[in-house]
């Protein structure tokens, strides 16, 4: 049986990775999470989103949402609307998948890494991940390397999922100081 991490313990975690990352590129270079991700809305979202746009509730999903029938979810149209020349509009408020994109904690103690291959923030933030396994937990990376079939000479890598202790030691290592 697989040990939950508490929320509370996972949200201050995932806002230490959040906070961590933030420096590692600046996304208004490509906006790409902003027009080829699903992004999942929230009914907290949807509420703050609408608040401060000044609409109704109803009228933020009509112009701005869709229902997704085979995941039962509400998502952003695509590109996200709110997005103008690369920046976010709403950014101070922005929905909860964007502010924890592209490392995501889950209650299981498993870190995901989304877009690698394609988000500048990912690509540095995993290739420093890597460099500092090999250097500290070499026993890890090469069975990191070994079991997530990460290549070896390609950065090809879209996604990585990564066991929350490893992340943690990195984000500390990171933010010593």
């Amino acid at each position: 049986m697989v040990r939950k991490t508490p929320k509370k313990l996972l949200k201050k975690f995932q806002n230490e990775v959040n906070n961590t990352i933030y420096d590692f590129s600046d996304c208004s270079i490509c906006g790409i999470c902003c027009k080829d991700e699903t992004l999942t809305m929230k009914e907290p979202d949807i509420n703050r989103i609408s608040r401060k746009l000044a609409i109704d509730k109803k009228s933020f999903l009509n112009q701005y949402t869709h229902y997704n029938i085979e995941t039962e979810e509400t998502v952003m149209n695509m590109p996200c609307p709110l997005l103008k020349d690369n920046r976010c509009t709403i950014y101070d408020i922005r929905p909860e998948i964007c502010r924890n994109f592209p490392v995501f904690i889950l209650e299981e103690g498993i870190v995901i890494i989304n877009n690698i291959e394609e988000c500048a923030k990912a690509t540095h933030f995993f290739e420093s991940f890597l460099d500092f396994c090999s250097k500290r937990y070499q026993d890890h990376y090469k069975n990191l390397i070994k079991n997530n079939h990460f290549p070896k000479s390609d950065s090809s890598v879209k996604n990585a999922v990564l066991p929350i202790k490893l992340i943690a030691a990195f984000i500390i290592w990171l933010n010593k100081d």
